[in-house]
């Protein structure tokens, strides 16, 4: 790949304007096609959807379609390559592909998505074209300049051009890059042997002048424009100063900065050849901790770093290796599509090193107890009081006990024993923390984590309360009321909107406990308060439930008509509650109807049905 670098061009670009034409403006400009050369509004998605329709006329339709444009118009289809790259390689038009993204201007240098796609799709094109040794090569270069959630995909790649360039003697190589992906329990991240991508070279010629000229320019654009351009050249460690530069830049706000710190880890990747010191890195993000003076950057406030970190989501190592190892069937066209991988919490070994000052016994037991909990092995009573214990006397912040109980919960998803020690454990410690005076930004990174981590604890923690786990209620009626106290003040708008979910939660806590009074108490406080129309069923099927408690049925059963007359799935678990307060009540006819009109419109089980028929003729 080469990139367009004369010097008019380069000072136009430089000064805020494009090289080309933006891509509607230049179909204005252009000349009408040719019949051999029609374009529709969004040929290529058409062409693509034709090529993978399994009719052969079509896709050969698609495919002549697809050479009248090549033929008929290379420039426009090169200023829009990003669009046609998946049709192309599809159709197997593996020449022009390398044709048509030999220049690339520093507008699509800039976007780490776009040069991730192209790469790729270089790569496939010399594979099919027999080249090995140049696909190998460029197959690094996409390693390197891959976006972060492309990892896998551009991972898989990598292998696929090493399986067909190396002899079946070297391909013991291919077992050591999986290797140098796995996460160890030291809290130094570097890989005891260099890592084997040292092995493969890459042709740097292509880029050295542009990365030259970039030098010299320290806006955001040409700094992201530079990092992307030294990954290809693979120059890794000059690429994460870059990108650090693009970080701290005034211009890199909301998007631009996640861009930015994804180029962090990019490059930390690049380095190393292995996602295990930037995965550690993304942790110290994600939890808010500082490490290497990379976690929190000039500029960078906690709050931000965190959201990118829980935005952008650590590599699957599980996945990661597999994809090494075994390679995919999958095809997987474009880099950026479907984002490749999902958002993964970073994995518990990364989050207990986070920070500067990591906690050694916490690290140690994640060590040792990782193959028994991945297994979904159970854990002993002995097992759990140690676990108790550490928790209590662990240094870590209350943000790494959270994502660890998150992290914990996603690796062994059938036992919630192991994550709700952990939370209860983040529990306690955010409570402490809270409770004293702390920055803005620590403080607000804590209640974030509590936030984003909600889903996860109700799910962890409320299947055991409903079997009256009285620790796991504490634990959730402890984190529900601190951030209810906290959260208004901490600046947050998200964290604002929450505070009436976690309110309504901490009196369905009280409930569970028989405290129907407090609870009463607490849901009166806001029950005139404006509620979305979520906020509102979840408040009345709790006011419900707590006026039952009192033996208050007639109110009960007006709470529980505002639930079922919602279209809520909710509703289902309402109906009986209804028609049971109107029975306690002693209205028997609107208990009568009320049964009538639940087993014609949700189909009761028989022995539901028969314990409802109970209830009105008591």
């Amino acid at each position: 790949m080469r990139i367009r670098c004369k010097a008019v061009v380069i000072a136009l670009v430089l000064s805020g304007r494009l090289i080309t034409a933006p891509a509607s403006l230049a179909r204005q400009a252009a000349p009408a096609p040719s019949k051999s050369g029609n374009l529709k509004s969004d040929p290529e998605a058409q062409i693509y959807k034709q090529l993978r329709s399994g009719d052969e006329k079509q896709r050969q339709a698609a495919i002549d379609q697809l050479r009248r444009i090549v033929d008929a118009q290379p420039g426009q289809m090169s200023r829009d390559i990003e669009k046609w790259i998946k049709p192309l390689t599809e159709a197997g038009f593996h020449k022009e592909i390398l044709q048509l993204t030999e220049e690339i201007n520093l507008v699509k240098a800039a976007d780490s998505g776009i040069m991730s796609d192209i790469q790729q799709a270089r790569v496939k094109a010399l594979l099919a074209s027999g080249e090995k040794e140049r696909a190998l090569s460029e197959a690094k270069g996409a390693f390197n300049v891959a976006g972060w959630r492309a990892t896998v995909a551009a991972s898989r790649l990598l292998a696929e051009a090493m399986r067909q360039t190396l002899a079946v003697q070297d391909l013991t190589i291919i077992e050591r890059l999986a290797a140098d992906q796995e996460p160890t329990g030291a809290v130094g991240m570097s890989i005891a042997k260099p890592p084997v991508l040292k092995l493969v070279s890459v042709d740097e010629s292509p880029f050295k002048s542009l990365i030259s000229t970039l030098s010299t320019r320290d806006d955001y654009q040409s700094l992201m424009a530079r990092g992307n351009l030294l990954l290809l050249a693979d120059r890794g460690r000059e690429a994460q100063d870059s990108f650090l530069s693009a970080l701290r830049s005034p211009q890199a706000k909301g998007r631009r900065r996640t861009a930015a710190a994804e180029g962090v880890l990019r490059a930390m990747r690049a380095q190393d050849g292995s996602v295990r010191r930037a995965n550690w890195l993304l942790a110290s993000w994600w939890v808010g901790e500082t490490t290497d003076g990379l976690a929190q950057v000039a500029a960078a406030q906690f709050g931000d770093m965190q959201a990118a970190a829980q935005q952008l989501g650590a590599v699957d190592v599980g996945l990661l290796v597999d994809a090494i190892r075994n390679g995919d069937d999958k095809p997987n066209l474009a880099a950026s599509d479907a984002a490749n991988s999902p958002v993964a919490t970073p994995d518990p070994l990364d989050i207990a090193r986070a920070g500067s000052n990591p906690d050694p016994a916490l690290v140690e037991w994640i060590g040792k107890t990782r193959q028994s909990w991945a297994k979904a092995k159970a854990v002993s009573s002995a097992e759990l009081a140690d676990i108790e214990l550490m928790l209590r006397q662990t240094t870590a912040s209350a943000v790494q006990l959270f994502a660890l109980a998150r992290s914990l919960h996603q690796k062994s998803p059938d036992d919630l024993t192991l994550a709700s020690r952990f939370y209860e454990g983040a529990s306690r410690m955010a409570h402490a923390e809270l409770s004293e005076p702390a920055p803005p930004d620590r403080r607000l990174a804590l209640l974030r984590m509590m936030h984003d981590t909600m889903p996860d604890y109700k799910k962890v923690l409320w299947p055991r309360i409903e079997k009256y786990d009285s620790d796991s209620n504490s634990c959730l009626y402890r984190i529900y009321t601190d951030f209810a106290q906290h959260a208004p003040r901490a600046g947050d708008a998200a964290l604002a909107e929450a505070v009436l979910h976690t309110r309504i939660g901490a009196a369905g806590c009280l409930y569970v406990r028989g405290q129907s009074e407090e609870a009463l108490a607490l849901l009166n406080e806001f029950a005139g308060d404006p509620m979305q129309p979520g906020e509102n069923l979840a408040f009345q099927w709790v006011h419900g439930l707590v006026l039952y408690q009192l033996s208050r049925y007639a109110e009960a059963a007006a709470a529980f008509r505002e639930v079922v007359a919602t279209e809520n799935p909710q509703a289902r678990d309402a109906w009986p509650m209804l028609v049971k307060s109107l029975s306690r009540g002693g209205d028997r006819i609107a208990a009568r109807e009320a049964f009538e009109k639940w087993q014609r419109d949700f189909h009761p089980s028989d022995e539901q049905a028969r314990e409802a028929r109970q209830w009105i003729d008591r």
